[in-house]
């Protein structure tokens, strides 16, 4: 290739680019895992994304909407069946209940432009495991999916710039 056939791709490029309104983003998905003991459990089972979430810490919420360390028989009643049941010893009696709900999605989507491009798997199940010890809630354990993004925005009507979403 010549070298004014070089100069006038690198023309065309940056003509082309100077015209686009566009972007460079990035979105990042993972999981997140938190602890609580002793917590007050909502009424129904909901996801661990759902707004207002289904575990609280404290035992001060007892609004009707909230129970403090529940019950066996009460998990039951306004929980359901949990997926999975593992003992964890028998003296004292301690069981491990885990609920799951929706798929978590690792890894990132890089964003050109307006095209995304998902570079995705499934890494596991939103979830909420309560330890039960003497046919009570002592601790839940709450794994969700999170995901972060930012972007660099090249062509703007203010200019170049940079944001960082949360």
């Amino acid at each position: 290739m010549s070298q004014f056939q070089r100069l006038k791709t690198l023309f065309m490029i940056l003509l082309m680019s100077t015209s686009l309104q566009g972007c460079v983003g990035l979105v990042q998905y993972g999981e997140k895992t938190t602890q609580t003991e002793m917590p007050s459990v909502s009424l129904s089972a909901k996801s661990p994304s759902a707004n207002p979430p289904a575990i609280s810490p404290g035992t001060d919420k007892q609004d009707g909407r909230w129970i403090s360390t529940p019950t066996t028989s009460w998990m039951r009643e306004n929980w359901g069946k949990p997926t999975r049941v593992k003992a964890v010893s028998e003296e004292p009696k301690a069981e491990l209940w885990t609920y799951e709900f929706d798929t978590i999605w690792g890894g990132v989507m890089p964003i050109f432009l307006v095209l995304p491009i998902p570079l995705r798997a499934p890494t596991g199940k939103e979830k909420i495991e309560f330890l039960l010890q003497d046919d009570r809630v002592i601790r839940a354990t709450v794994t969700q999916a999170t995901y972060q993004y930012g972007g660099v925005f090249l062509f703007s009507p203010e200019g170049p710039f940079v944001r960082s979403f949360r």
